[in-house]
């Protein structure tokens, strides 16, 4: 994994043990306890994509101070929502008419999983 922090947005490479790149996750902040994630992973990635998204949220719960990480899927990808499923996310709400997709407007799934507070 190659991963690289700014002010402003984290991004963590993944690689399989070969050094191949699978794929990118980027994470941007929405406030300063919230930060929105987003996985993009190439073929040879796909099928460890939930992996990916499990140890870059287990990598950035060690670098910033955030409470919750969240991700917006829309609702035609089903595929997306099982790995934020499958990473520990849980589904919170639906935010309909938000995303433009073959030129029309579809409803996004919001997910998100926080840090337990004691």
């Amino acid at each position: 994994v190659e991963v690289g922090r700014e002010a402003d947005a984290a991004k963590v490479v993944v690689r399989d043990d070969g050094g191949r790149v699978l794929g990118l996750l980027m994470f941007l902040p929405r406030s300063a306890v919230m930060w929105e994630g987003h996985i993009s992973m190439l073929p040879c990635g796909w099928g460890r994509a939930a992996e990916a998204a499990a140890g870059g949220l287990r990598w950035m719960w060690s670098q910033v101070p955030a409470v919750c990480f969240t991700a917006m899927i829309p609702v035609s990808n089903p595929l997306a929502c099982r790995v934020a499923e499958r990473a520990g996310m849980a589904f919170v709400g639906r935010i309909p008419r938000s995303f433009a997709r073959g030129g029309r407007l579809v409803d996004q799934l919001f997910f998100s999983i926080s840090r337990a507070i004691t």
